[in-house]
């Protein structure tokens, strides 16, 4: 590879981790989701910030909302992108998770709906811990 096709593969992989980074900031507290009162659609629903998210509470997702907390998935049928990193490679890796499945933060709802318990508050989950792991680097 000549060095100015090294070179733009070094910026490509710069750009995508800046838009990661945002993507993981814009999960941790500037988007609200919707939260149900009961597991069930027909549940009325409130909008919060993922920073106050709680563990038992329940979340709806719908295609193109990032996963802001640790979470199981309570109901529903979707694909979701495992993280934001898996994008900054080629080989993004998706998943259709079952009833019963744990979902990690940072990943990226692409189609479809699911109903998420928080097993782990924002502020612990996998997401803040490399937020805070990459601002002390």
């Amino acid at each position: 590879m000549s060095r100015g096709g090294i070179t733009a593969v070094i910026d490509w992989l710069g750009w995508r981790r800046r838009r990661q980074a945002a993507d993981w900031r814009r999960a941790l507290g500037e988007e609200q989701v919707r939260v149900l009162a009961e597991p069930d659609l027909a549940a009325p629903f409130s909008l919060e910030f993922p920073a106050f998210l709680e563990p038992g509470e329940y979340l709806l997702l719908a295609a193109g909302n990032i996963v802001p907390c640790d979470g199981r998935v309570v109901r529903g049928h979707s694909i979701v992108s495992d993280s934001p990193a898996s994008e900054a490679t080629s080989a993004a890796r998706h998943a259709t998770p079952a009833e019963g499945s744990e979902l990690l933060a940072g990943g990226r709802v692409l189609s479809g709906w699911i109903v998420l318990e928080v097993t782990r508050a924002a502020r612990d989950s996998r997401l803040a811990r490399r937020l805070r792991e990459g601002e002390s680097d």
